[in-house]
């Protein structure tokens, strides 16, 4: 199983391409497909699960390259399944004509060298392929014209054609040799590549800046965070240290007013008992039934009667005693705390490309 994930597979079911089945066709993106996602009904959109771009499902060019690479994977890793395609007989195939674009089996393989129109014909084992890929580079023939080798190019029709071809339907098209077309498009497809590669490489620059830039942010990170939690336990302390300050003084102010409270409560209990015993000793004062005897006491009990009416009685205010917290300053200290602090950051907009310096 881990061989076959070695082979290139569908960018759409993921399976791995067998070779010598139609396909895998080439996607806009460059990605590939396998007939069977291609041909299927279920979907009318094909999802490339590489770079997640959809395209409704149409007539793409088999992907050449893939194919290639699939031969050459199961060459490497899977050899064996690797059939005889000269008489199709299911034989596991050992070489590889090439001007007959055949894989051989055991027996095929004796008879191509014996039979005389093809006994020189350049056979390669099939181990060996790898060591000489471009021994699978084969004359291409003409799917119209079988017998013809495609040996042109129409650059207005962008066809390889063989001559056949140019007789029949392009006499008034501008052809060239088809080698030649390759050179050109080969040097132009170098140009490029030597352009993607520059760019390519100031992209990874720049993959590599950003990397540092990440790689920087942490310990920024971590020494933020250590001055933001110094910070704030001080404030907590400070917070802490002034809380205990109000509780001593609400404590010390308690007990302040409890003394006075306690004091001016001994002086009025104690008025009370002298009015309350004067009180008693008027009432029973007038129930003695000799006059004389009360007369003896009058002048005595008169001036009691004038200094208890005349006594002052204490004032007892009840705010004088209470004890309240201002929270005067509050909101004020509120706002300076929701706004205290700040980080200063460098923040690339949203959607802005990544520009190289």
């Amino acid at each position: 199983m881990a061989a076959k994930e070695i082979i290139p597979g569908c960018a759409v079911c993921q399976k791995p391409y067998v070779y010598d089945t139609e396909g895998p066709f080439l996607f806009p993106c460059l990605h590939s497909v396998c007939e069977n996602c291609l041909k299927s009904e279920n979907d009318k959109t094909l999802l490339c699960s590489s770079c997640q771009e959809t395209f409704p499902k149409s007539t793409f060019p088999i992907d050449y390259v893939t194919r290639k690479k699939t031969l050459l994977s199961t060459i490497v890793h899977n050899g064996n399944e690797l059939l005889c395609t000269n008489r199709e007989d299911g034989n596991q195939a050992m070489s590889w004509c090439q001007e007959c674009e055949a894989f051989l089996c055991e027996h095929c393989h004796v008879a191509h060298g014996d039979m005389k129109a093809t006994r020189k014909h350049k056979v390669i084992l099939v181990q060996d392929l790898t060591n000489f890929p471009q021994t699978l580079k084969c004359m291409s023939y003409c799917d119209q014209h079988a017998q013809h080798p495609v040996t042109l190019y129409d650059s207005s029709c962008n066809a390889p054609l063989c001559a056949m071809c140019v007789l029949a339907e392009h006499k008034s098209c501008k052809t060239e040799d088809l080698d030649a077309a390759w050179e050109t498009r080969r040097t132009f497809l170098e140009d490029k590549g030597v352009a993607l590669r520059a760019r390519l490489d100031m992209m990874k620059e720049c993959r590599s800046l950003q990397e540092d830039i990440g790689e920087r942010l942490k310990p920024q990170q971590d020494a933020v965070e250590e001055v933001i939690r110094c910070t704030f336990q001080k404030l907590h302390l400070m917070l802490d240290q002034r809380e205990i300050e109000l509780q001593t003084e609400m404590d010390e102010s308690t007990k302040f007013l409890t003394q006075r409270s306690d004091h001016q409560l001994v002086t009025l209990e104690s008025e009370v008992d002298k009015l309350t015993m004067n009180l008693e000793f008027i009432q029973k004062s007038t129930l003695f039934p000799n006059p004389v005897e009360h007369f003896a006491m009058k002048d005595i009990i008169d001036k009691r009667i004038m200094v208890a009416a005349e006594s002052e009685i204490p004032r007892v205010n009840g705010q004088e005693y209470s004890i309240t917290f201002s929270r005067d300053g509050l909101r004020g200290l509120q706002q300076q705390i929701s706004s205290f602090g700040g980080l200063l950051t460098n923040r690339i907009r949203s959607g802005k490309p990544l520009c190289f310096i």
